[in-house]
């Protein structure tokens, strides 16, 4: 819970890939 580099890599590439396939609200928005 304390890997705050890991954590914010995973939100970028998650966020990148979701941008790339063009999902604004999927699994996340729930």
């Amino acid at each position: 819970m304390n890997n705050v580099t890991g954590d914010l890599a995973v939100a970028t590439v998650v966020g990148k890939w979701n941008d790339a396939i063009g999902f604004d609200d999927g699994v996340w928005a729930r």
